[in-house]
């Protein structure tokens, strides 16, 4: 799931447009196994929070992060 994730949505700000229940819908859909509706959601907002408390090494425009 992580992987999934981080291809989706590479750099921080790519998770700023999003919402708590767009990510939860897009984690869900990059997991194999079965979660709830709640749980997806609870993990979405951790990764907005962690995407609003973070900064990158590079700047989204760059190359590294296109891949």
């Amino acid at each position: 799931m992580f992987l999934n994730i981080v291809q989706l949505y590479p750099h921080p700000p790519c998770l700023h447009k999003l919402s708590k229940e767009d990510l939860g819908s897009q984690i869900k859909k990059a997991t194999r196994k079965v979660i709830s509706t709640q749980k997806a959601e609870e993990k979405a907002a951790l990764l907005i929070t962690a995407a609003e408390n973070s900064y990158s090494a590079i700047r989204s425009e760059e190359y590294v992060a296109n891949i």
